[in-house]
């Protein structure tokens, strides 16, 4: 994109997901909205969110699951995609002019230590973890 991005947009770009982050949500959009703050100097990732503000986080991770769902990822019943690799999937979310979403079963998941702000990369993103039998389910 050729558009020029400056210190206002990007605290436009950021605050945009104000409400949304106000609302109930999981630690899994927790980590997408920290993502997006933390990496708010990316001026492609800041373009594509202004472009689109009809884009939400929560689509953004029904993206992700659909792209894993549909990925090499895939094993039976569930996946797990390495964080960046889920993260290029959040920025192609917001920057790409058509996007398919749709409706997906599952959801995304992260250890409860990727609800703090600016955690290491390291972390993983458990795409179908309620698709598996949860403890105490036998």
């Amino acid at each position: 994109m050729t558009m020029e991005i400056n210190d206002f947009d990007r605290f436009m770009a950021v605050s945009h997901f104000d409400d949304e982050m106000a609302e109930a949500h999981t630690p899994t959009e927790d980590a997408i909205h920290n993502w997006i703050v933390d990496h708010q100097e990316d001026d492609e990732l800041i373009a594509g969110i202004l472009k689109h503000l009809d884009r939400t986080i929560k689509d953004a991770m029904a993206y992700c699951i659909r792209k894993a769902s549909k990925s090499d990822y895939r094993e039976g019943q569930g996946a797990m995609v390495d964080d960046d690799t889920v993260f290029s999937w959040v920025k192609e979310y917001y920057i790409s002019d058509e996007v398919e979403i749709g409706s997906v079963f599952g959801r995304m998941t992260t250890d409860k230590a990727g609800m703090k702000p600016k955690k290491a990369k390291a972390e993983q993103l458990d795409l179908f973890s309620d698709l598996s039998v949860e403890e105490g389910e036998f």
